[in-house]
């Protein structure tokens, strides 16, 4: 994975995708189609690290 693209592409949407969902209604997010686009802009942004440094103690 490369930490740094990750670093400067992924972070700085943060706030912005953050300032969006809080905007949406309930009833946006119960839509199917919007649920699972928050659920996948929520993932990408909620720990980008966790892409970066996988869990070394699942591997043992």
């Amino acid at each position: 994975v490369n930490t740094p693209t990750i670093m400067s592409c992924i972070l700085p949407l943060r706030s912005p995708i953050i300032r969006y969902m809080c905007t949406l209604s309930e009833a946006d997010m119960r839509a199917a189609a919007a649920h699972n686009t928050m659920e996948l802009m929520w993932q990408a942004i909620k720990e980008p690290m966790d892409l970066a440094f996988p869990d070394l103690q699942s591997l043992h």
